[in-house]
């Protein structure tokens, strides 16, 4: 439970809404600016200070930087055996499609078993089939089919996951600490990213597995040792979802989403973010090539979306949760717009800001993961969870196979971008009118933070 700093607030928030408006203005602050405002360090110490949020905060961040050192590694491994670039994008995709497969059939373990136990189980079975990957000798169909094995059981842990931490945090230290676990995979993911070559290069593909497969491990330590034995979610809360699960729930949670009209629009809205953001990193490469820069700009270029998205939470971090909600319509439409001006192909440096801009933007997703977790029903979140991480992948690969195709046709790199944003401003346009008019901001950031 967490304490009040002030015994005021429950007064203050009792007050009749003309009364509650008044005093705001005179204080100069929003409603509950001067109360508790989530994502202050207060919260995140509040956070900090459970045991099971860190070991399943640990236990992630260390997975992501093990998966990112994967990826590199598997790349590198079939490049250097086939030489095909094909076959190693096909690889690197095979690290990414699977999660839509997972998400659509697997995801809902999250909530038929206690989630606990699906956490773990994924990670010991993630350690045995990635260790495998490093057997000398291995076959390209064996391996290909050790990496899709791996990936149907990332769904079913994310939404295990995700879930957990709507149960092992109350009131306003849960969008702080989702907001640390997002934050911290950007980071993570740019750590990996940075170094991970260095590292595979350093210590070889195969042992690079290995190291990976020890973060299976790993996390499935933290997981046994630091999170508590709860029991499933539908033996509990069966008669609050309504009893037996439909069966349109085995195709993902679309029937679980459809009936809050809020969901649909978080969902749509986290999506385009995904899209928006992946197209100039897919497309970074011959971007480069087209703006005559040297080859070692692409790593630069593909960080700036991570840089931002952290710089960008960082902001939003001091902003109440109401704050958010309200602006969370502008945040997505800009995300898309900024990165309209590369249908004329500005300077490396500029459209290096519009990347970075972009980014700040789309953090508004630590703002949609909250909300969007806690409006679902428990008995079926993580199902909900997994089908929307499922989402977010398949507009990602939806958007750097697009992108491609234009880029390829068009014959340039940032026109396929800015032509691809210009679409995406549509499209964010639509959400953003949408969600002025379902959200209750007040009402919604009172739930997000009870």
């Amino acid at each position: 439970m967490v304490v009040q700093r002030r015994s005021t607030t429950s007064t203050f928030l009792k007050l009749p809404p003309q009364l509650r408006h008044r005093c705001t203005v005179r204080r100069g602050m929003t409603t509950l600016g001067r109360h508790w405002v989530a994502g202050t360090s207060s919260d995140l110490r509040t956070a900090l200070k459970s045991r099971e949020f860190m070991a399943i905060w640990l236990a992630g961040v260390q997975s992501v930087l093990g998966d990112q050192i994967a990826r590199i590694a598997l790349a590198l491994l079939v490049f250097g055996r086939t030489g095909s670039a094909a076959l190693t994008a096909l690889t690197y995709a095979l690290t990414m499609l699977p999660n839509i497969i997972g998400g659509l059939v697997l995801a809902r373990l999250a909530d038929r078993f206690p989630r606990r136990t699906v956490m773990i189980a994924c990670d010991l079975t993630r350690m045995v089939l990635v260790a495998a990957m490093a057997w000398p000798g291995l076959s390209l169909p064996a391996l290909a089919s050790l990496v899709v094995a791996a990936q149907l059981l990332k769904a079913p842990f994310d939404g295990a996951q995700s879930a957990s931490v709507n149960e092992v945090l109350t009131g306003r230290a849960y969008p702080a600490g989702d907001e640390l676990r997002q934050l911290s995979a950007q980071v993570a993911g740019l750590i990996g990213f940075g170094a991970g070559g260095l590292i595979v290069v350093a210590i070889g593909p195969q042992t690079a597995l290995l190291v990976n497969a020890v973060t299976f491990g790993v996390s499935a330590v933290l997981l046994r040792a630091g999170v508590a034995a709860r029991p499933a979610p539908h033996s509990s809360d069966s008669a609050t979802a309504g009893g037996r699960p439909s069966p349109w729930k085995v195709l993902g949670g679309w029937a679980v989403l459809a009936k809050d009209s809020r969901l649909p629009v978080l969902l749509g809205a986290a999506c385009l973010a995904g899209l928006s953001t992946v197209v100039p990193e897919g497309l970074a490469a011959p971007w480069v090539a087209e703006s005559h820069a040297p080859t070692a700009m692409v790593g630069v270029v593909m960080a700036a979306d991570p840089v931002g998205f952290v710089l960008g939470g960082l902001v939003l971090r001091r902003l109440s949760m109401e704050t958010r909600l309200k602006v969370f319509g502008a945040l997505v439409v800009a995300t898309n717009l900024l990165l309209v001006p590369y249908l004329v192909h500005p300077p490396l440096w500029v459209a290096m800001l519009l990347v970075t801009g972009s980014a700040m933007c789309s953090s508004y997703m630590i703002t949609a993961s909250p909300t969007f977790n806690r409006l679902v029903p428990n008995s079926v979140r993580g199902q909900a969870a997994g089908f929307a991480r499922s989402a977010i992948t398949a507009a990602q690969g939806a958007g750097v196979a697009v992108g491609g195709v234009l880029a390829q046709g068009l014959g340039s790199a940032a026109f396929a971008i800015g032509a691809m944003s210009a679409v995406g401003t549509v499209i964010a346009a639509v959400i953003a009118v949408s969600w002025a008019r379902v959200a209750e901001p007040v009402k919604i950031a009172a739930m997000v933070t009870a």
